[in-house]
C-alpha cells in the first residue's frame, strides 16, 4: 500500500510578523517540506522553517503580505 502525502495552503495570518501556521491534520514527523511562492524552502537555512510537531510548523522569518506559504506532508 503506497504512503499518501498531502500538499495544501498553511493556514495563518501572512501579515509580515506571523510565523506559526499549521495544517489541517498532524503530520509524521521529518515528513514535511514548505514551499513559499512555489519555492521549496530549506529547513536548515536562515530562512527555513521548523516543525512545531502536531499540525503546526514555524517560519524562521515572517512571510510577507501576499506570499503563498504550501505545506507538503505525510498525515500521522
Amino acid at each position: 500500500m503506497a504512503l499518501s502525502c498531502i500538499i495544501e495552503p498553511a493556514a495563518g495570518a501572512v501579515d509580515g510578523l506571523n510565523t506559526v501556521f499549521q495544517v489541517s491534520a498532524p503530520y509524521v514527523a521529518g515528513s514535511v517540506e514548505v514551499f513559499l511562492n512555489g519555492q521549496a524552502k530549506r529547513k536548515d537555512y536562515d530562512e527555513g522553517w521548523l516543525e512545531l510537531g502536531s499540525n503546526k510548523i514555524k517560519m524562521k522569518q515572517p512571510p510577507e503580505v501576499g506570499d503563498v506559504i504550501q505545506v507538503f506532508y505525510r498525515p500521522a
